[in-house]
C-alpha cells in the first residue's frame, strides 16, 4: 500500500525556511544578535527581491534603518520603490550589495559567493525570467500537497534542526493532514537530533526501531 515517510520535511515554504535557517545557523554558530539581525535582513531582502509582492517590506525597512548606514539602505529603497525600476538597475544594485558585504563573518550561512557568481553571470534581459524561476521555488507551499495526502504518514523531525522550524512544521503537518481527513498520521520529534536525525556521529536512539515498528503495523 502507499505510505509516506517525510524526514525533516518542512511545513513552511522554502522562502520561510531559508529565513529561519539563516537565523538559526548564524545564532548557533555563536554570533551576537546584531550579526544575526544583519544576516537575516540580507536573506529577507534577497527573498523580497524576487517576490511579486514583498513579504517583509515593513520589517526590512525598519531593520535596515535600525542597523545603520550599510549597503542595504540603498537596496531597500530600490527594492521597495514605487517608481518603475529597470531590470538592469535592480540586478546591478543587488550585485553591489552582495559584493559589499560578502567578506563579513556574519554572512557565513548566506553562501554569497555562490549567489554572486550566479547573479554576475546573468544579463539584464534575463533577470526577470531568473527571478520568476527563483520565485516559483521560494513560494512552493507544502499545504498544496499535504492537504491532498490520504495514505499513512510518518513524519520525523529532530528537535535541534537548524534548517527548518520544527515546532511550526509539526503544527502545520497536523493542520494540513487533518484538512485532508487523514487520521493515519504519526509525528515523531527526536530530542537533541539535527536535520539528519543524528546526535553527534550516530542516528538518534530509537530512529530505526520507529521505522520498523511503524512499517510493520501498516495494513497488508
Amino acid at each position: 500500500m502507499a505510505f509516506i515517510i517525510p524526514v525533516s520535511g518542512p511545513g513552511v515554504t522554502p522562502g520561510e525556511q531559508e529565513v529561519y535557517r539563516v537565523e538559526a545557523e548564524t545564532r548557533a554558530a555563536g554570533f551576537d544578535e546584531e550579526a544575526v539581525a544583519k544576516a537575516v535582513l540580507m536573506r529577507r531582502l534577497m527573498l523580497d527581491t524576487v517576490l511579486k509582492e514583498p513579504k517583509y517590506e515593513a520589517l526590512n525597512r525598519s531593520e535596515a534603518h535600525r542597523l545603520g548606514d550599510e549597503p542595504w539602505i540603498g537596496a531597500v529603497e530600490l527594492i521597495f520603490s514605487e517608481e518603475p525600476i529597470g531590470p538592469g538597475d535592480q540586478l546591478e544594485e543587488v550585485i553591489e550589495v552582495i559584493q559589499a558585504v560578502k567578506g563579513e563573518l556574519w554572512t557565513q550561512f548566506l553562501y554569497l559567493e555562490q549567489i554572486l557568481a550566479m547573479f554576475e553571470a546573468l544579463s539584464p534581459d534575463v533577470w526577470e525570467g531568473a527571478k520568476e524561476q527563483m520565485r516559483a521555488v521560494m513560494v512552493l507551499d507544502p499545504a498544496d500537497f499535504l492537504t491532498k495526502v490520504h495514505c499513512p504518514v510518518l513524519a520525523v523531525f529532530g528537535s535541534d534542526d537548524t534548517s527548518l522550524p520544527v515546532d511550526r512544521s509539526v503544527v502545520l503537518y497536523k493542520q494540513y493532514l487533518n484538512q485532508a481527513g487523514n487520521e493515519a498520521v504519526t509525528i515523531e520529534v527526536f530530542p537533541n537530533a539535527d536535520h539528519t536525525i543524528y546526535i553527534g556521529d550516530e542516528y538518534a536512539p530509537g530512529y530505526f526501531d520507529l521505522l520498523r515498528t511503524w512499517l510493520s503495523k501498516l495494513p497488508k
